[in-house]
């Protein structure tokens, strides 16, 4: 006997379980821009108006920063929306700290 006739009809599949479907609520986690401008908002509530902050984009550049002084400085370098995120997170914690 050959080897071919051990395998069998080669395009023979097993039979897959059906799929679940999804949860309703996908993506509820996921971060955007708009997520991204209600914390620089109250991140700037607590800072002096000299101090604004902007939130800029730039996908060809890596991401997000933030920049002040009308967008002529970088005070923070490009980053993912999942790192701004975070960083935003720490500096409202510390600037809020217990209140």
């Amino acid at each position: 006997m050959s080897d071919m006739q051990h395998l069998g009809n080669f395009w023979e599949f097993p039979e897959l379980p059906p799929l679940e479907p999804k949860p309703e609520n996908k993506m509820v986690n996921r971060i955007n821009k708009d997520t991204l401008q209600n914390q620089v908002g109250r991140l700037n509530a607590n800072l002096h108006e000299a101090a604004h902050m902007d939130l800029d984009y730039a996908g060809c550049y890596g991401g997000y920063c933030l920049v002040n002084y009308g967008g002529s400085h970088h005070a923070t370098p490009r980053m993912s929306a999942k790192e701004m995120h975070q960083y935003l997170n720490g500096a409202l914690d510390w600037i809020t700290g217990d209140k």
